[in-house]
């Protein structure tokens, strides 16, 4: 009884503190504090295109190995309060969205997408998540792709490559 009063307060102040600063930022120190533990569901409302980061490593072009899933699903143990790994990951997700959107507006044909800030964050997430013994193997090259679910038959989904990168150094 006491925990669903708890969660009832916390709702009703989080609901009068939104209408409150709704149209602006919210001012004072406690409405920010209100937006870390709370996710912004509002900026989550469009489903976009299912993506897929891949990668693999090798010591040399010609001796790379099998493209593997960089960001695996991991089961929330939090809930909705002080839920970091779900924003984290929601936060991946939105920078791999971003990179699809800067590639989609690049202008020449022949433009390199490695010029593109989006570009790099990627390459940086990647390097952050290669495991550890391939990166203690020696195998000092890494190559990602983007990849993007365009629909699904009767077996399996259908993955459509939007970027295939070149080599970078672990």
């Amino acid at each position: 009884m006491l925990a669903q009063l708890t969660l009832a307060t916390l709702v009703a102040v989080v609901v009068l503190l939104s209408l409150r600063t709704r149209g602006s930022a919210p001012h004072g120190r406690g409405p920010r504090l209100l937006r870390v533990l709370l996710p912004a569901w509002r900026f989550f409302d469009v489903a976009g295109v299912p993506l897929r980061l891949s990668c693999r490593i090798g010591s040399s072009a010609t001796a790379l190995g099998d493209f593997h899933e960089v960001l695996l699903p991991t089961p929330s143990r939090h809930g909705l309060l002080l839920d970091a790994q779900g924003n984290l990951r929601l936060a991946y997700h939105t920078l791999l969205e971003r990179l699809l959107s800067d590639l989609s507006a690049l202008d020449a044909p022949d433009a390199d997408p490695a010029e593109l800030v989006s570009y790099e964050l990627v390459v940086n997430l990647v390097r952050y998540h290669l495991p550890a013994p391939l990166r203690a193997a020696g195998e000092p090259y890494f190559q990602f792709k983007l990849s993007a679910q365009r629909g699904s038959s009767a077996d399996a989904q259908v993955d459509e490559d939007v970027l295939v990168s070149g080599l970078h150094a672990v």
